[in-house]
């Protein structure tokens, strides 16, 4: 960064609590004129000593304002994806948080409760609607694999109610993605054996350690928001991915609803890009010995979540009394 001079001294501003290595400028960054391309078309499909995670999460509780895993996606060092399923949620869900995380009910929610959903759907708006503007509705809440022409086709039978409910089959059957959600503790197994004896890539990985309710070896553990080299580029803060994408792979990404598999694919071009320079600053630091842990399962996350089920079984004892 090249400073203009004047015929006047500008007084020096100073940071409080911000490492002086942060301030400096980065020279070894080079930003690309051209898109990096993500994914390495000649590499290996499976799994290598590298691998890059990223999860989504939506909200439970209150207004939505505790996160629970609903999805997680694992690259290896080539960009290519190794492990991408959706969670099933463990409690109920109060805000999808679509427009962030893009995760629809559809995605994470069993066929029981879709059909139910569907039924007073389609029960709130009939008669007050044409069918175009019902297709419309129910196509953007839930995933459909069929046309209109079929849409309207199927929709006739299901006029009939019984006990209020529509009879649901011949539409039930064209909707999609019904089974693509797993358990939480199969999702976890699953991950932890990916991580064993892995260097772990991503971006604020402590978020995605703590919904997962997993820790790793810090030695072991690469977050692209911690490398001081990034951080620099943001005066010393911790920058965020879209911006390190931006500035550094000269790609757009997050323009709309995030891509677990796409973040955790720049995260890992990101680290593969600077890896000598990442390892080697590392090496001299001592960060390769460190015996401590990234995330633990002990940690305040695991007692927050104890807390937060005692009070919600409060909560409903206390409503099943007012009956």
């Amino acid at each position: 960064m090249e400073f203009q001079q004047t015929g006047e001294l500008e007084e020096d501003v100073w940071f409080d609590d911000v490492d002086p290595m942060l301030l400096e400028p980065s020279n070894n960054l080079k930003q690309r004129k051209l898109s990096v391309a993500l994914v390495d078309e000649e590499g290996t499909d499976g799994l290598t000593k590298h691998v890059a995670v990223d999860c989504e999460m939506v909200g439970v509780g209150y207004k939505g304002q505790e996160s629970i895993l609903a999805r997680v996606s694992i690259v290896n060092e080539f960009g290519k994806c190794v492990y991408d399923k959706y969670v099933k949620p463990r409690e109920k869900v109060t805000d999808y948080r679509t427009d962030v995380s893009g995760i629809k009910a559809h995605h994470i929610q069993s066929e029981a409760v879709l059909r139910k959903l569907l039924a007073l759907a389609m029960r709130d708006i009939q008669g007050q609607m044409p069918i175009s503007r019902t297709f419309q509705y129910l196509k953007k809440e839930i995933y459909f694999s069929m046309t209109f022409k079929e849409f309207k086709d199927a929709y006739e039978p299901c006029k009939k109610q019984v006990e209020g409910i529509f009879l649901l089959g011949p539409l039930m059957d064209k909707v999609t993605d019904f089974r693509r959600w797993e358990e939480f503790q199969d999702v976890q197994r699953e991950v932890a054996d990916i991580f064993k004896d892995r260097i772990i890539v991503g971006h604020a990985l402590s978020n995605d350690l703590k919904v997962l309710f997993l820790g790793h070896p810090r030695r072991k553990v690469r977050d692209t928001s911690d490398y001081k080299p990034f951080r620099r580029l943001n005066k010393g803060s911790k920058p965020s991915l879209k911006k390190l994408a931006q500035v550094i792979l000269n790609k757009t990404i997050q323009a709309g609803q995030h891509d677990s598999i796409e973040d955790a694919c720049v995260a890992m071009k990101l680290y593969m890009l600077n890896r000598k320079e990442w390892e080697r600053s590392n090496k001299s630091k001592g960060v390769l010995k460190q015996t401590k842990y990234f995330c633990t399962n002990d940690s305040k996350s695991i007692k927050d979540e104890k807390r937060r089920k005692i009070k919600i079984f409060k909560i409903r004892n206390l409503q099943k009394k007012r009956r």
